[in-house]
């Protein structure tokens, strides 16, 4: 979802919020507006939305038992992200805080 449709599915203000407040997570999403990739698996088996915080939680940890041990390897890798997780990876090498 972009920050367009957020604004107009929840509110400008709800949207400017959830973007700030690294512990705020968005409103619920329902099953119906999964992504087709994810249609199979449980809805118990999936967040229904994620704050910052836990986005940059998980992020990190597959950068910290993944993607450092095969770069100290000398290994070509691709990390394909989008949005909050480059930002993430960007504040994390650049060691800026993510509001910055």
């Amino acid at each position: 979802m972009t920050a367009k449709e957020a604004a107009e599915a929840f509110g400008k203000d709800t949207t400017r919020a959830v973007r700030k407040v690294k512990s705020l997570a968005p409103p619920e999403g329902e099953a119906s507006e999964w992504d087709a990739r994810y249609i199979g698996l449980e809805p118990e088996d999936m967040p229904k939305c994620e704050s910052l915080e836990q986005v940059s939680l998980r992020t990190m940890c597959v950068w910290e038992e993944l993607v450092v041990p095969a770069l100290r390897a000398n290994l070509r890798i691709l990390v394909v992200a989008h949005g909050d997780s480059v930002r993430i990876l960007q504040s994390a090498m650049d060691g800026a805080d993510l509001d910055q």
